[in-house]
């Protein structure tokens, strides 16, 4: 049976046609009665997805989490990748679950990738939705639309190592590691933090004047240390480097797949300076951490949706 002259003679309010797909065994294509998604089964592929048969041999599935999973598998393509650290790609979101397709559009026509499924624990409880029903979304949108160019699942402002343990085992291909819980302030004298500084263990000292105080990449950067700021930089950023190795070691690294991890320095009062940015980066490079990308506090505040709220000039 040829699927899409079928559903012509029916009444579908539409068929996406950018989701129809051939396999030797059968042929899918999404499309919408009334209000609802469903995913359209001929052939011996009604045998892989739940749904209600019709006596014409055709299925018609609900775009739930099981058929997603069978979607996954029959085309990898509908599951998220990582991205690594090339190229572009931009972080969307989608709140109530049918921005997606919309998303999708804006991107094809570009080199960007988007990140599509992407919310923080608290979105989720303020939607009342969950990890799972997020990623079931895209997935079903990146079918609908025919995307094929991949996309990624941010477990977004995740705090603690559980938080992040847990969007791992749901399948996530990148984690925004949160350390708001684990910066400092800095609210201390320059001779403060030089006190800070001397009373580190020596080595730690030793280590910092090598890799800052006597940089060339750091002086060729333009960036200027001191054993004070050295002091603060440790104070402040010191907890959060622990636990970015923490959670890279016992999570990431023995997941044995591709991850990408952001560190989150932004939600803090702190400004993320050129110095600071270079420091945590460099620690993690040390330590053998894969960060992806790092998120700096900006001056000033960005919100969705309205103006920059600061000092311009600054």
């Amino acid at each position: 049976m040829d699927l899409i002259p079928f559903l012509n003679s029916l009444n579908i309010s539409e068929i996406y046609h950018s989701s129809s797909t051939k396999l030797p065994n059968g042929e899918l294509v999404m499309v919408r009665i009334g209000p609802d998604l469903r995913l359209a089964v001929s052939g011996g592929l009604c045998d892989e997805f739940t749904g209600a048969l019709t006596k014409e041999g055709v299925s018609f599935c609900p775009p739930d989490h099981e058929n997603r999973l069978v979607l996954n598998r029959l085309f990898p393509w509908t599951a998220p990748v990582a991205f690594g650290r090339d190229g572009s790609s931009f972080g969307f979101g989608d709140r109530q679950g049918f921005a997606n397709a919309a998303q999708i559009r804006s991107v094809t026509r570009t080199s960007v990738r988007p990140v599509l499924a992407q919310q923080s624990l608290r979105e989720l409880q303020l939607t009342g939705r969950t990890l799972t029903e997020v990623m079931d979304c895209a997935a079903w949108a990146v079918f609908r639309e025919g995307y094929r160019l991949g996309y990624a699942c941010d477990g977004d402002h995740l705090k603690t190592l559980e938080e992040v343990r847990a969007a791992e085992a749901e399948g996530v291909t990148m984690i925004t590691l949160d350390c708001s819980l684990v910066l400092r302030s800095a609210k201390k004298s320059a001779a403060e933090f030089s006190a800070d500084f001397f009373g580190l263990p020596e080595e730690i000292q030793n280590k910092y004047k090598k890799r800052y105080l006597c940089s060339r990449e750091a002086e060729a950067l333009c960036l200027n240390y001191s054993e004070p700021l050295l002091g603060q930089l440790h104070a402040t950023y010191g907890e959060a480097i622990d636990l970015v190795c923490e959670v890279s070691r016992q999570v990431l690294i023995p997941a044995s797949r591709a991850i990408d991890l952001e560190i989150s320095l932004d939600e803090t009062e702190e400004t993320t300076t050129p110095e600071a940015h270079y420091f945590v980066a460099r620690e993690l490079e040390a330590a053998g951490i894969a960060a992806t990308s790092i998120a700096p506090k900006f001056v000033g505040e960005f919100q969705k949706a309205i103006d920059y709220i600061g000092d311009l000039d600054e």
